[in-house]
């Protein structure tokens, strides 16, 4: 299963709200979903932009597009956090941008001023929503 492995969360996240609020953006997306998702993410397990083929598909308030991940995905995951045999396995956490003490964390209530919480938890969102969209099989 191709994946993309997210290099700018933050822009993820706000590149996803701009483009769900903004017809424009949307309509720019759609004529090149892989030159807007360059500076956002990258292909993850040795792939290029080339052997990757984007499958946009948008939910609505009636349809739900449902992403069924490949079985060596599953099979892969399943290896790695619970393997057959003595083997514990790796550890399965949450997101490091979720996890408080991960260097990557983003504390949604950080700020003392009602204008800082608000910009924090903006930016927890963005990281979560751009998670979401783009990793959300695993």
């Amino acid at each position: 299963m191709a994946k993309l492995i997210i290099t700018n969360p933050d822009g993820l996240g706000q590149f996803i709200i701009d483009i769900l609020r903004n017809p424009e953006a949307m309509a720019e997306f759609k004529a090149d979903p892989k030159g807007k998702l360059k500076p956002l993410v990258t292909p993850a397990g040795g792939k290029t932009w080339d052997q990757i083929n984007l499958h946009l598909h948008f939910d609505t308030e009636f349809d739900l597009n449902l992403t069924i991940p490949s079985f060596t995905d599953v099979g892969e995951t399943l290896n790695t956090i619970s393997p057959e045999g003595p083997a514990s396995g790796e550890p399965y956490a949450y997101p490091e941008y979720c996890t408080p003490g991960r260097p990557g964390y983003v504390q949604p209530e950080a700020g003392r001023s009602a204008q800082q919480k608000k910009e924090s938890r903006l930016r927890a969102y963005r990281h979560r929503i751009g998670d979401y969209i783009m990793t959300r099989c695993r």
